[in-house]
C-alpha cells in the first residue's frame, strides 16, 4: 500500500510539473510573437521614413509655386553682393562665401517665371563666390539668386535661397546711360526712410493705389502681409515682388499676440507667400507690435530680421487722411520707420500726398532692409529689433 502512495505522488508531482512547463512554453511562444510583431512594425515605419525622407529631399529642390515645400536647414544662406549684365545674353553674379558650405546653387527667373531646376547651377567649392548665367534673352529682366550647401554621405542639404536681386540685362548698341537701376541711384549721403503698410493684402482699391504712386514715383516700400490673405489676394503680391518692394511677415491671420503667437504663425506665412512669389519674407513684424524673446529666436531660425517704427500715423484710429498726412510730414526725420496700413482709403488718399512732397522734399523713400544696410553699412540682423536708424 505504500509502494502505491508513493507512485501516486510521483505521478501528480510529474503532472504538476508537466503543466508548469506546458505554462512557459505558452509564455515564451507569446513574448516571440510579440517580438516578431514589434519588429515587423519598425521596419514599416523605417520604410514609410525612408520615403518621406527621400519625397523631402526631391522637394528641397522644387521652388515652384505649386506646393512645394520648405526642408528646414540651419546651414547660413549667402548674400549677394554684385549682379549686373555688361555683354549681351550674360550676366555676372557675386556673392559672400559661406566657410561651412561644400558649394552653392545659382538659380534665375524671368520677372513672370518661376525658379526651378532647368535654371538651376551648381558651384562646387566655398571659395568659388562668383559665376556668369549666359545664354540669356537679352532686353529683358532676370531675377537672380543663391543658396549654400553641404554633402553628407552622398545627401546634399541645402540652406534657404537669399534675397533675390533683378538684373536688366544689357541692351546691346542702345543707350542705356539715362537707364541706370532705381537701387543704383540711391544716394547714402540723402535723407531716407522706409514707409511700411501692415495687414494687407484685403479687398479694394486702396492697396493698389498705393502700389500705383509708389510706382510712379520710383519709391520703395516694406508690406507687412497676413498670411492667410495671401492666396486670395496673390495678384496684389505678386505685383509688390515685381515693383521691388520688400515683402514682410504679419503673421498668419492677425490674432495672436505676443506670447501667444507660434513658430506655425511665422512659418506659414513664409511659406505662403514663398509659393506665390518664389521670395521668402525679409523681415517680420508682430501685430500690435508686441515682439517677444520667443519671437525673437523664432525670426532668428527663419532668417528675419524684426522691424518696429518710429513714426505711428495711427491710421487705424482715425480713418482721416488729414490726420495720417499730418502725423507724417510733422514728424518724419531721416532714418524713421513710419507705421501704416494699407487696408484703408484714408490712408491711400494720404499716401497719394505724402509720396511725391517728401520726394520733392528730397527724401528717398526705401525699403527697411536698404535703410538699415546703407545707414549702418551692415544687412540687418536675423533676430534683431530695429525701430529706425536716425
Amino acid at each position: 500500500m505504500r509502494n502505491l502512495y508513493n507512485l501516486r505522488d510521483r505521478y501528480f508531482s510529474s503532472d504538476r510539473q508537466c503543466k508548469k512547463r506546458n505554462t512557459r512554453l505558452k509564455i515564451f511562444i507569446l513574448m516571440l510573437a510579440a517580438m516578431i510583431f514589434v519588429l515587423s512594425s519598425c521596419s514599416e515605419n523605417k520604410e514609410d521614413t525612408d520615403e518621406d525622407t527621400e519625397n523631402a529631399e526631391n522637394t528641397a529642390y522644387t521652388y515652384e509655386a505649386c506646393g512645394s515645400e520648405e526642408v528646414r536647414n540651419p546651414l547660413k544662406s549667402p548674400a549677394i553682393t554684385s549682379a549686373g549684365s555688361d555683354e549681351e545674353g550674360r550676366i555676372h553674379i557675386e556673392w559672400t562665401r559661406v566657410d561651412k558650405a561644400d558649394g552653392y546653387f545659382v538659380e534665375f527667373r524671368r520677372p513672370d517665371g518661376v525658379y526651378c531646376q532647368e535654371n538651376r547651377v551648381m558651384i562646387e567649392g566655398s571659395w568659388v563666390c562668383f559665376n556668369d548665367i549666359t545664354e540669356l534673352r537679352s532686353k529683358e529682366s532676370y531675377a537672380v539668386r543663391v543658396s549654400s550647401y553641404i554633402e553628407r554621405d552622398g545627401e546634399i542639404k541645402e540652406s534657404r535661397p537669399c534675397r533675390e536681386v533683378m538684373v536688366e540685362m544689357y541692351k546691346g548698341d542702345t543707350d542705356i546711360s539715362d537707364e541706370e537701376d532705381e537701387y543704383e541711384e540711391t544716394d547714402t549721403d540723402k535723407p531716407m526712410i522706409a514707409l511700411t503698410f501692415d495687414d494687407g493684402p484685403l479687398e479694394g482699391s486702396s492697396g493698389e493705389r498705393i502700389l500705383d504712386v509708389l510706382e510712379k514715383y520710383g519709391a520703395k516700400a516694406t508690406f507687412f502681409m497676413v498670411g492667410d490673405n495671401a492666396a486670395y489676394y496673390s495678384e496684389n503680391i505678386k505685383r509688390k515682388a515685381e515693383l521691388g518692394m520688400e515683402l514682410g511677415n504679419h503673421t498668419w491671420s492677425h490674432t495672436k499676440y505676443g506670447e501667444d503667437v507660434d513658430e506655425e504663425d511665422i512659418e506659414s506665412t513664409n511659406n505662403a507667400i514663398f509659393a506665390i512669389t518664389g521670395q521668402y519674407p525679409t523681415g517680420f513684424r508682430s501685430p500690435g507690435g508686441m515682439t517677444t524673446d520667443n519671437i525673437l529666436e523664432i525670426c532668428r531660425e527663419e532668417d528675419m530680421p524684426v522691424y518696429r517704427w518710429s513714426v505711428d500715423t495711427e491710421d487705424w484710429k482715425t480713418r482721416d487722411a488729414d490726420a495720417v498726412y499730418e502725423a507724417v510730414m510733422d514728424n518724419v526725420q531721416d532714418g524713421d520707420i513710419v507705421l501704416m496700413h494699407e487696408i484703408y482709403d484714408s490712408t491711400a488718399d494720404a499716401v497719394e500726398r505724402i509720396v511725391p512732397e517728401l520726394t520733392e522734399q528730397g527724401y528717398q523713400l526705401v525699403t527697411c532692409h536698404d535703410l538699415v544696410t546703407m545707414r549702418t553699412n551692415c544687412e540687418p540682423q536675423a533676430g534683431e529689433e530695429y525701430f529706425s536708424v536716425r
